[in-house]
């Protein structure tokens, strides 16, 4: 008797060409793309006051802290470091020497290992270490970098995962290089940062002395309702699939 095959099985074994000739794709990487093809839907507010905030970097001022936080999936790291593209464009038209550097914290756990990493984008030709120099060696280092550039604009993501499993003190030294009221060392550069963050108490870690120095400025990224998260999928759909693979209904559905 004839097994009845199981959910999911198909009594016909695939091959690479029988998927090759009837292709549903017309590009697949637009599903999973961080810049979404054509720009970030319902976050005009969002980009609009991250662009206020960081205008004055090209002005020449510091820009002490922005936290930007909200649930996963909801645009937060893709919206900035499109951002960082827009003013790194922007600077270069003003002749504005600016640096900018992307850590993810979920990766990078200490203040030492954040420090070495950023240290790896400001100078890649060096290769600094992951491992094997102290603090203080590392500090050292890190302030003499910052001799040879003019703006430097550092984000941390996930930085939550470092403020619960070893405290505030990396945003406490950020902050403290530059605090607003302009360069302390005229041979340093000016540090801007910005900190993103998964969990919404994310201020429930830092400490009232970090809080002193840093700056105020919090940007929320609501979650996505059904109606924006079905505009979201239909544009993407619309670049990934072949037209007739995917129905109006199906991406209601899954939204």
């Amino acid at each position: 008797q004839e097994r009845i095959p199981e959910r999911g099985e198909t009594k016909e074994a695939m091959t690479f060409a029988s998927v090759l000739r009837n292709p549903v794709y017309a590009r697949r990487e637009a599903l999973y793309d961080l810049h979404p093809p054509k720009g970030f839907l319902h976050r005009t507010e969002q980009k609009n006051e991250l662009v206020m905030e960081l205008a004055p970097i090209l002005m020449g001022s510091v820009v002490p802290c922005v936290f930007v936080y909200g649930n996963p999936g909801t645009g937060k790291t893709g919206l900035v470091t499109n951002l960082l593209q827009e003013l790194e464009a922007e600077a270069q038209k003003q002749n504005i020497t600016l640096k900018t550097l992307y850590v993810n914290c979920s990766e990078n756990r200490t203040e030492t290992i954040i420090l070495l990493e950023i240290l790896n984008q400001l100078n890649p030709e060096r290769n600094y270490p992951k491992m094997g120099w102290t603090r203080a060696k590392v500090l050292a280092e890190f302030n003499k970098e910052l001799e040879h550039h003019q703006h430097v604009l550092i984000v941390l993501d996930e930085i939550d995962y470092v403020l619960r499993e070893e405290g505030d003190d990396i945003l406490y030294r950020l902050s403290r290089l530059h605090n607003g009221n302009g360069k302390k060392n005229p041979k340093t550069a000016t540090v801007s940062t910005i900190i993103i963050s998964n969990d919404v108490r994310v201020g429930d870690y830092i400490k009232p002395r970090t809080n002193s120095t840093i700056g105020r400025v919090r940007i929320i990224f609501p979650p996505y309702n059904h109606v924006q998260l079905h505009d979201i999928l239909r544009e993407r759909a619309g670049s990934a699939f072949k037209t007739g693979v995917i129905s109006p209904a199906v991406l209601k559905k899954v939204a």
